[in-house]
């Protein structure tokens, strides 16, 4: 049966938890916040839910109520709470840094035994089932660099990485709860009797929308409260009427039967707890402003005339999800992913381009404004060449050749690596061929390098002081060749500035690996025309 659109999305544990005690990822909440805003936009977790705003304003909302939220907002929230973050302000949208674990695969049954005294260290003993804290300048410092070592162990995985990660975690929810003792910087919500009652509304409705007989009536007597009452929480927690909610879930639902089943429209109202027609086409015509053969008959019309668009949405989605999985960088999941676009017959170009490129493209914008740092961008490289690896023969058979060459390099007497590791990784993210000379590396070998593998350009890396003066050697030694105008010359590193740049005759200088892509490309183009 087709999933209902009218409940909050549920995130599972396996989708985030699977290979990992701790799941870390940083969000750009771009949804736009409104008053119509319903639990449909909301999402819960099987999981414990750590998130902190690093930057932007916008609006957390917790099951119906809305609170503002800037840099340094941290709210930790128990399993099943519905929530999300929105929008006020595109241009300044919150960035949340999200920390997600189940207690239960890292502390005894102390600590993770929901409802008692020490669950979570406290944290939400009694009947919370949220927190909030106000990070100062500091304290916000303080949790991105714990997410950063619990990020570093668990991806080296070194001797006692997992009581490492165990003791972070320990240190940081400890800390969080001596916060809450201090009513000026911290701030509990309780649930009370209404939050529990409109959970377990939410859930008849889940089990019971198909039953005719179905009502409010239903509710309160399970819950042996009056329906004003129940009726009242109902609105009050979730900002819907019962009535209004349960006819939305059963609308919802027929309309998805009608689009994606040969069922017939008297079924389809049983289905959806509807004892007779009339009724039922009342509702859907003043849900969908159509009736439901009309319905059916413009949605079948409408997909014949989009069979085109809608492979190319089938294509586009493996491409998103290879996309996806590159930024977390999961290897295998890339490879299988290029291994199935493969069998689909997709084209190889379109693969690399719509799923590979375009992967390391967010990558990279958002390791430029600091939304990912060095290992992220590490491991998606490593997602990226996993992807390479599959596709390479089929792009050699289809006859794509990369968009341009660049040799790289760091200069005489430099035996330092990691920054034009980190650019020649960028790079090639962009289908660029890069040919790698490694360091201390000779003007001679790098003219000779330029002119057997006929690149377009030439990325020089230097981070001394004493050794940046290689970088105009080697402008030199390729005017002395002749071949200066045949190419174009990037230059970085730490000494490195655009008046250095300049002052040598260099085509570019970038200040970050991310950049150094863009202008990568930017200038193999404008060189080829």
């Amino acid at each position: 049966m087709t999933a209902i659109s009218g409940f909050p999305s549920l995130l599972k544990k396996d989708d985030f938890l699977l290979d990992t005690p701790v799941y870390i990822n940083r969000v750009r909440c771009e949804t736009p916040d409104s008053a119509v805003v319903g639990l449909a936009s909301l999402h819960q977790h099987q999981f414990i839910e750590v998130s902190c705003v690093l930057d932007g304003t916008g609006i957390h909302r917790i099951w119906n109520e809305a609170y503002p939220v800037s840099a340094g907002d941290l709210y930790i929230l128990n399993t099943a709470v519905p929530h999300g973050y929105f929008s006020c302000d595109t241009e300044s949208s919150p960035l949340v840094c999200n920390l997600l674990f189940d207690p239960a695969d890292l502390f005894g049954a102390e600590i993770n035994e929901i409802g008692g005294e020490a669950y979570l260290f406290g944290l939400f003993s009694g009947n919370n089932f949220a927190v909030h804290l106000s990070l100062k300048a500091k304290q916000l410092e303080s949790f991105l660099q714990t997410c950063g070592e619990i990020e570093t162990e668990n991806r080296e995985k070194a001797v006692g990485w997992l009581d490492a990660v165990r003791a972070k975690l320990t240190i940081l929810l400890i800390t969080a709860k001596r916060m809450t003792d201090n009513a000026r910087t911290a701030h509990t919500y309780s649930a009370s009797e209404e939050s529990p009652t409109a959970a377990a509304a939410l859930r008849m409705v889940r089990n019971r929308y198909a039953d005719p007989d179905f009502s409010l009536a239903d509710v309160a007597a399970a819950m042996y409260k009056s329906t004003s009452t129940v009726s009242r929480i109902f609105h009050a927690v979730t900002g819907e009427y019962f009535s209004d909610y349960l006819r939305t879930v059963r609308m919802r639902q027929a309309a998805s039967l009608i689009a994606n089943s040969d069922m017939s429209n008297e079924e389809i109202a049983v289905m959806c707890g509807y004892r007779d027609l009339p009724t039922f086409y009342k509702q859907f015509k003043q849900a969908y402003r159509a009736t439901p053969g009309n319905y059916r008959k413009q949605y079948k019309e409408t997909k014949i005339h989009c069979s085109k668009q809608e492979e190319t949405i089938m294509s586009n989605a493996i491409y998103t999800e290879i996309s996806e999985k590159l930024q977390r960088g999961k290897a295998k999941d890339v490879a299988a992913l290029v291994t199935q676009a493969l069998e689909e017959n997709l084209p190889a170009a379109e693969i690399l381009n719509e799923g590979l490129v375009t992967g390391m493209n967010i990558i990279g914008e958002k390791f430029r404004t600091n939304e990912v740092f060095v290992p992220e961008v590490l491991v998606a490289a490593r997602a990226m060449n996993a992807g390479l690896k599959i596709l390479k023969p089929a792009l050699t058979n289809a006859g794509v050749e990369p968009i341009g060459r660049a040799v790289i390099c760091t200069v005489k007497g430099d035996m330092h690596d990691i920054g034009k590791n980190l650019v020649k990784m960028m790079i090639e993210g962009q289908g660029i061929e890069c040919i790698d000379l490694g360091v201390d590396a000779d003007p001679a070998a790098i003219v000779a390098a330029v002119k057997e593998n006929n690149a377009q350009l030439v990325c020089l890396s230097a981070l001394l002081t004493t050794t940046m003066m290689g970088q105009r050697d080697v402008v030199e030694a390729l005017k002395a060749e002749g071949i200066r105008d045949q190419v174009r010359v990037m230059v970085g590193g730490a000494p490195i500035t655009q008046e250095f740049a300049d002052e040598i005759g260099a085509d570019c200088y970038t200040l970050d690996a991310a950049s150094a892509a863009k202008e990568a490309v930017r200038l193999i183009g404008e060189l080829k025309g």
